[in-house]
């Protein structure tokens, strides 16, 4: 399974203007990661959409599920000050999809502070 998922091809066409504007087709590697940006919304919406159909609901704590994202101690979040803190054991899958909960910013009120990422999903 392994080799042929490692012979697969990924292929995208950009029209413009009813032509061909960029086409690509290229070999996916495996371990090769790939930054998706603002398109891990999708992915996210996408695995939420799975949790809740398999094992519960928008409102459960993702604690009960990923125990882990409570562990990241001061000095391994993603920049200074940015740490799980005892708050972040409530936040809920529709909180996290929604960017409405503060995940390691529990200083900032929900709906106070805007701040555009690309990269600002802390799944």
């Amino acid at each position: 399974m392994i080799e042929k998922l490692a012979s697969l091809t990924y292929r995208f066409l950009v029209l413009y203007d009813g032509k061909i504007a960029l086409k690509a087709n290229t070999v996916m590697e495996l371990d090769l990661q790939r930054s998706i940006a603002s398109a891990a919304e999708s992915v996210y919406s996408n695995l939420l959409g799975i949790i809740i159909q398999e094992l519960g609901s928008a409102d459960d704590k993702v604690v009960d599920y990923y125990l882990e994202m409570i562990e990241v101690q001061e000095g391994q979040g993603p920049k200074p000050g940015r740490h799980a803190f005892s708050e972040d054991k409530n936040v809920t899958f529709r909180q996290l999809i929604a960017n409405t909960f503060g995940y390691m910013k529990p200083k900032e009120k929900s709906g106070k502070v805007f701040l555009y990422q690309s990269y600002g999903m802390n799944f």
